[in-house]
């Protein structure tokens, strides 16, 4: 079950959501290395980010 969760998310990463990112160009994204780097437009909204994820207990930060 939680394999199962684990690679929902891994597919809804690959096909939705890592896509849409960096056509908003927050990330460059390389699918085939599976490589992703924030761009200086992420840099800019990354203090913004973090305000959400410190206001809501519910969201987890990034891992680094």
């Amino acid at each position: 079950m939680v394999k199962d969760v684990v690679q929902e998310v891994r597919v809804s990463l690959h096909h939705v959501h890592l896509p849409k990112l960096a056509s908003e160009e927050f990330i460059t994204y390389d699918p085939d290395r599976h490589l992703v780097e924030p761009t200086e437009q992420f840099e800019q909204v990354q203090p913004a980010v973090f305000g959400l994820l410190d206001a809501d207990p519910t969201l987890e930060a990034p891992v680094e």
